[in-house]
């Protein structure tokens, strides 16, 4: 992701605090982290956050399993998906 690409946020906190000050601000500090702090913060959101989980869940399922294990993640991922678009409850009125 580019610098161009990523949100803008109004911090109306001037300009060090600029949406671009901050993700540079971010980027250096989590550079300066060890792996294992990045992996630990990393856990700590997936917890509360079921949609990170979910992600980080579906690409940790395709390293080092054979192609029947794989198949069986990935149906379990997309039966536990959370349902939208046509035809589901969520759309029903």
């Amino acid at each position: 992701m580019t610098a161009a690409d990523r949100p803008r946020f109004d911090l109306a906190a001037g300009p060090d605090l600029s949406a671009h000050g901050a993700f540079t601000r971010i980027g250096e500090y989590l550079k300066a982290k060890g792996i294992d702090a990045l992996v630990a913060m990393i856990l700590e959101y997936a917890e509360r956050d079921p949609m990170l989980f979910r992600r980080l869940d579906a690409a940790a399922a395709t390293t080092g399993a054979d192609e029947r294990t794989l198949e069986t993640r990935l149906r379990k991922a997309i039966d536990t998906a959370p349902r939208c678009g046509r035809g589901s409850a969520a759309s029903a009125t």
